[in-house]
């Protein structure tokens, strides 16, 4: 064949064919990259001529005999990656050519006259394409430059305002979808990631559009990003913008469009409920997936993002802190995967925070201070379901209130059924007291932001942010809203009555199943919650016979749930701190005296003791140093969940017999089960304990 003859029908005929092909060529504009193409060329030099007959010694002899020889080995090879690789190359060869350069812009004025508006912005974006490929190529960012300031020039400038922008850069992307400029240093995909990127690249490809779903900071964009990155190998690839004049020109063309956080875009979501839109991959969270309409959701194959597995957390917070040059240690990287609880924001915000205050080495202490932005970020989130237009929506109060119940029980955690009798009851309190109608739909979206352990049927807040902005830590103008209803709508005394009362409700519910169905399971997991909430003398007050609960637990020891409530039953015997610190404030002569019987029948909870008060305690008794003394700091540290200072202090205590059975429930609390069944060994030698007994054997098996 001869080059200069033939080499410009031919591109067009691999053009066409890759086209009806829908392959993934990255040369998008088909007939505008075309005509600039054969203009270009009729100018190319004779060394640029022997490039690319050296690229074209690469194809077999027998299929360049002929013109039809050579199309039908194109047709043969339309989704070949080294043969596109091979065309694209002749392709940049002659864009790249600088015996063209005097010639340059003469020829793309002619070339851009002659095309239609449309075709102007398909050779723009295929420009783009090109330039994304190959960054380090000043040519095509030459190139790109010219063709653009010529479409300006010659008033096609209504062409650049589109439903759709194809990035010029890689960096272009990472700042659209705001991740950090580092993302690419720090970017670590599990093997259930990699399986959705692969699964949506899969997906797209074949015709299908796809939407990642799953709760706020789950890592949805990051995943959008390195599907991006997979797809703009092999394929034309923009961000949608959300503009009424949406439709399907882009897939046309070969392009697969973007857009992160696809709430947000109302007009598209009103295209898409009249017709479908191809060739689209867009994120969402699940909680909004819901209240799409079914005539949207069904043009999505819908892929859940799950949460990040610890094991992979470590992995991912030891990139980020690397990346800053963070020292840290072992047991200061467990703290932020306990507290990032599988969201990688989080993990961004805290590293970042600790490189600009300068901090070189992470310390737990450090490790524990939560990232002030991540209040913000969550009140954001919230601030998106509850409010609109700057107001709160209707049912948005009963909804704020539930959350600063949850947020007043112990460990931000109860059973669904309890919460969802809170809601409720909120919804009567404020329908009296401001009018305002119950939103099922507002209660249940919110929802989706809680934790949920299905092994105890329960829901909590996911980090302490949540609990933060209830208490007023936050700038954003739904902690005003939240103040308000915290101090004035509903106070305290109004929170407790409703989280009592619906205690009381739900207890009723699962009775009711537990008689009805002869499973105990979520009886057991609900009095779990409710010991955690009132004391057992409060709860058979109200009707909640624990004792006869534990009787039945005990019969159910292979569930789960057993241990737990045992452990928590255990627990209620312990002191109340309260006593302790009055107790301190009189002579050491009448604490030495106190008794551990006087002690449980103290009332009080650590929860109402302010830290001087706390530290004021702790000091007196550590200046009176006896066992029994010693005893008591023990119980304060485990009411504080400080279990490895709880242990020091009991062993210290360890002839007083009860001070044994406290060290094993804080052995247990911290996972040290062949100690705990040492010290209840040694706690039934000395009392002969039947209850020790049973969590013996629990233990054991």
């Amino acid at each position: 064949m001869s080059i200069k003859k033939n080499i410009i029908e031919s591109f067009k005929m691999l053009l066409k064919i890759l086209v009806d092909a829908k392959s993934t060529l990255i040369l998008g504009g088909v007939i505008a990259l075309q005509v600039l193409f054969e203009k270009l060329f009729e100018h190319i030099s004779d060394k640029v001529v022997g490039k690319v007959n050296k690229r074209l010694e690469k194809i077999p002899e027998d299929a360049k005999r002929s013109k039809e020889e050579f199309i039908e080995y194109m047709k043969k090879n339309a989704r070949n990656e080294e043969f596109v690789r091979l065309m694209e190359g002749i392709v940049l060869d002659v864009l790249g050519d600088v015996s063209t350069r005097e010639l340059l812009k003469e020829t793309i004025i002619d070339a851009i006259s002659e095309l239609s508006d449309r075709e102007s912005i398909h050779l723009s974006d295929a420009l783009s394409q090109l330039e994304v490929l190959r960054p380090e190529d000043a040519n095509i960012r030459e190139l790109k430059s010219l063709v653009d300031n010529t479409i300006l020039g010659i008033q096609k400038i209504e062409q650049f305002v589109r439903y759709y922008t194809v990035p010029e850069s890689r960096m272009e992307v990472i700042e659209r979808l705001a991740l950090p400029n580092y993302i690419e240093n720090v970017l670590l995909l599990d093997e259930e990631r990699t399986r959705i990127v692969e699964l949506a690249v899969e997906y797209l490809l074949s015709g299908k559009n796809v939407a990642l779903v799953g709760p706020p900071g789950i890592g949805k964009t990051t995943l959008l990003y390195a599907i991006w990155r997979e797809i703009s190998k092999i394929a034309n690839t923009g961000f949608l913008e959300d503009v009424p004049n949406i439709s399907n020109e882009h897939s046309k063309s070969g392009y697969y469009l973007f857009a992160d956080n696809f709430w947000t875009y109302r007009n598209a979501i009103q295209v898409l409920r009249k017709r479908r839109i191809n060739n689209l991959l867009i994120t969402i969270r699940d909680y909004e997936w819901n209240l799409l309409p079914d005539a949207v959701r069904m043009y999505f194959v819908k892929i859940d993002v799950p949460r990040i597995p610890d094991k992979k957390m470590r992995e991912i917070v030891s990139r980020y802190l690397n990346n800053f040059k963070i020292a840290y240690n072992p047991e200061a990287l467990s703290v932020i995967v306990e507290k990032a609880n599988g969201n990688p924001n989080y993990v961004r915000f805290l590293v970042e925070e600790l490189y600009f205050k300068k901090i070189q080495n992470l310390t737990p202490e450090l490790a524990r201070e939560k990232p002030s932005k991540m209040n913000e970020y969550i009140a954001s989130i919230l601030a998106d379901i509850l409010m609109e237009a700057g107001r709160l929506v209707n049912g948005g109060r009963a909804v704020i209130i539930t959350l600063l119940c949850l947020n007043d029980i112990p460990g931000n955690e109860t059973h669904e059924i309890h919460l969802d009798k809170i809601y409720v009851n909120s919804a009567e309190y404020t329908k009296d007291k401001i009018n305002e109608q119950m939103n099922e739909i507002l209660y249940e979206t919110v929802k989706h932001l809680l934790y949920r352990d299905s092994s105890r049927g329960s829901l909590r807040f996911p980090h302490d942010a949540i609990a933060d902005i209830m208490n007023g830590q936050t700038q954003h103008i739904i902690g005003n809203i939240i103040g308000y209803t915290r101090t004035t709508i509903a106070p305290i005394q109004v929170r407790k009555k409703i989280i009592e009362e619906a205690l009381v409700e739900g207890w009723k519910l699962v009775e009711q199943e537990y008689r009805e169905r002869g499973d105990p399971t979520t009886m057991l997991n609900y009095a779990y919650f409710a010991m955690k909430i009132m004391s057992i003398p409060e709860l058979r007050r109200r009707g909640i016979m624990i004792d006869k609960i534990i009787d039945t637990a005990k019969t159910y020891t292979g569930k789960p749930v057993t241990k737990s409530l045992l452990v928590e039953y255990t627990h209620k015997k312990l002191p109340e701190v309260r006593q302790i610190r009055e107790t301190a404030r009189k002579t050491q002569r009448e604490l030495q005296m106190i008794t551990q019987e006087t002690l449980e029948k103290a009332m009080g909870t650590i929860e109402t003791i302010s830290e001087s008060e706390l530290n004021e305690t702790i000091r007196l008794l550590e200046n009176i140093g006896t066992p029994q003394a010693y005893y008591n700091i023990g119980v304060i540290m485990y009411r504080l969940k400080r279990y490895r200072e709880a242990e020091k202090y009991f062993r210290k205590a360890s002839e007083i017999p009860q001070s044994l059975w406290n060290l094993a429930l804080t052995l247990i609390a911290q996972g040290k089960i062949p100690d705990a069944i040492n010290t209840i060994q040694e706690y039934i030698e000395k009392t002969d304990d039947p209850e020790a007994k049973e969590l013996l054997a629990e233990l054991k098996k």
